[in-house]
């Protein structure tokens, strides 16, 4: 009996350190997107709706993603600040702008992160008139 609990115990310290190797893993992978986020401006490279091409829509902004959980759309009329959030597990990147223009608010989703590297995020969400995809590239 007493070997019986003494494995149960290793397993379960086991088990409890496999945990927390995976929260340390996650933890290091949410600081390396959140520094790559908000390490440069991005601008919108492709936005398509029902498979519409509306990137155009998307040219006069710049966007900066702040470790505070706000982004700021910049554009020569002004700056408009809205929220961001992401979900390492999910895969996916929430944003929402409670002003601005109707390009804006079209970015106001949870994007699931289909594709990523250093210098772009490709994503997806669903709207009311189907799926949006979206390309992020660094300003250069």
């Amino acid at each position: 009996m007493k070997t019986k609990i003494t494995l149960f115990l290793a397993a379960l310290i086991m088990a409890t350190g496999f945990t927390s190797c995976e929260k340390a893993e996650l933890l290091l992978q949410k600081i390396i997107l959140n520094q790559l986020i908000t390490s440069s401006t991005w601008v919108v490279d492709s936005y398509s709706e029902a498979g519409t091409e509306l990137k155009t829509e998307f040219a006069a902004y710049t966007f900066q993603f702040n470790k505070n959980g706000t982004v700021n759309a910049a554009s020569t009329t002004g700056t408009v600040t809205g929220n961001w959030k992401e979900d390492l597990v999910a895969r996916t990147i929430y944003s929402s702008f409670a002003t601005g223009t109707p390009a804006l608010q079209k970015l106001n989703n949870t994007w699931h992160v289909t594709d990523a590297a250093q210098d772009y995020i490709v994503a997806s969400a669903t709207t009311a008139s189907g799926t949006a995809y979206l390309k992020l590239v660094k300003q250069k």
